[in-house]
């Protein structure tokens, strides 16, 4: 298959290792964020400035990984399945960025949200089901005109697109996505714009 246009022109060298994750991933079908929506958040970490970050639900290391390699950030990963973790600190081991990622292996919703410092940036990629409950958690982690960033808002397509749908779980599963985004885009003190990236991307900057 031909590579898009536009992809060819985002092309960079980049450390072997975040092949190496992907590949895993792909094999054992471990859901990360797809590449496009790494390098619009990377841009975004640059652009605002951003020194810590909060990712909730770090699988296997390629969004702490991917941000410590490409900006100056330190990244606070909670990952609620220990193998998965574990997998995600030997990869940076590999990559040289373990000093600058703290790896928490507990369920997100079970921590105390308020002993977290305030965060420049908060991403969103753990259970979808309980994006709504990791937004109101967490948003008071994040500084005033930091950024909160959702993933998999369109999931495979299939919020989109519900009559797609064949599985009774899979369409509940996907009802919640549809409230979540209905709700975060109401969200007072946030804007909020929502893009067509990977597979579906919030952007919620605090005001």
């Amino acid at each position: 298959m031909e590579t898009p246009y536009l992809e060819t022109l985002n092309q960079k060298p980049e450390h072997p290792v975040l092949e190496d994750i992907r590949s895993l991933a792909s094999n054992l079908k471990i859901p990360i964020i797809q590449k496009d929506g790494m390098q619009l958040i990377t841009q975004l970490l640059l652009i605002s400035g951003a020194r810590t970050v909060l990712e909730l639900g770090g699988a296997i290391g390629y969004f702490a990984i991917f941000s410590t390699l490409n900006a100056n950030v330190r990244v606070t990963s909670v990952e609620v399945d220990p193998r998965l973790m574990e997998t995600a600190a030997q990869f940076a081991q590999t990559a040289e960025v373990a000093s600058r990622i703290d790896f928490i292996n507990a369920d997100a919703l079970k921590l105390e949200a308020s002993a977290f410092r305030e965060y420049d940036l908060l991403f969103i990629d753990a259970a979808k089901s309980q994006y709504q409950k990791f937004f109101t958690m967490y948003s008071g982690s994040v500084r005033k005109g930091g950024i909160i960033v959702s993933d998999n808002l369109l999931f495979r397509g299939h919020v989109e697109h519900p009559e797609t749908i064949i599985s009774r779980n899979r369409r509940q599963l996907v009802n919640k996505i549809r409230q979540y985004n209905t709700w975060l885009k109401e969200q007072p003190g946030f804007l909020t714009y929502f893009y067509e990236i990977g597979d579906g991307i919030a952007i919620s900057i605090k005001e």
